[in-house]
């Protein structure tokens, strides 16, 4: 499951209310601006009380605690803060609708779920994924950030249960019940499956692969496709792009 991205909180909790301040679309596609305006957007919307940011914090990470994870996320699914944090979830982007509910779930891509994580709405044909944008979210200083915010609210609200996250080296890390530290993936390993996708390369998630050190190509364009995918191609470098 991709890490979810919390964003610091802001000013305001409200909903409802028209947002006259500039938006994502106001600005080109991908570009700082589009991606300033959007940053601000979600600062806005999520100030939350200590309690309740905490909750959110717990429940949005403990999908991490899976596989061999130690401890494992039953310690934070079975606390009244994993109850009040998905209300509050429901509350700020609403309820999930079960995959055979959802129409958009047979279209979606790798592609397309990390293009709708960074812009916040699905992607159509002619639309670019850069690259840059999905390394704004596993920034170091995202991911740094990310973990500061879990552990502060593991030692608020778990304290008697040591915390399974720590951040090193650029990496968030998760504690094994091997006692070893397992990294999360990076934007690096995870635009190399963007890219299979882009190449019709398959790929499965398991097992382990090699992850390139460095990018293969820069950014991908959504395509008209038979099957109603939202899929991807390389981008031209020398195409007339924003």
């Amino acid at each position: 499951m991709r890490a979810k991205v919390l964003k610091p909180k802001g000013p305001s909790h409200g909903q409802g209310a028209t947002d006259s301040c500039p938006q994502p679309g106001d600005f080109p596609l991908g570009s700082p601006e589009s991606r300033a305006a959007a940053r601000a957007r979600v600062q806005r919307r999520t100030t939350l009380s200590p309690y309740d940011e905490d909750c959110l914090v717990l429940c949005l990470f403990s999908s991490q605690l899976s596989g061999h994870a130690d401890p494992d996320s039953r310690c934070v699914t079975n606390t009244e803060f994993y109850k009040r944090g998905w209300e509050i979830r429901d509350g700020l982007y609403g309820p999930i609708i079960p995959s055979h509910l959802d129409p958009e779930y047979p279209r979606r891509t790798l592609a397309s779920i990390d293009f709708e994580a960074i812009h916040g709405r699905v992607p159509q044909p002619g639309d670019i994924l850069r690259y840059e944008d999905l390394a704004d979210l596993y920034s170091e200083e995202m991911l740094k950030t990310q973990v500061g915010m879990i552990q502060g609210a593991w030692a608020r609200r778990l304290p008697d249960t040591p915390c399974p996250f720590k951040y090193e080296d650029g990496k968030m890390l998760i504690h094994q019940d091997d006692g070893t530290w397992k990294a999360e993936e990076g934007a690096v390993g995870k635009w190399s499956r963007i890219e299979d996708e882009a190449f019709g390369r398959e790929f499965s998630f398991y097992p382990p692969r090699v992850v390139p050190e460095q990018p293969t190509i820069r950014a991908v364009v959504f395509i008209e496709s038979k099957d109603k995918k939202r899929r991807v191609k390389p981008l031209e470098e020398n195409a007339d792009t924003p």
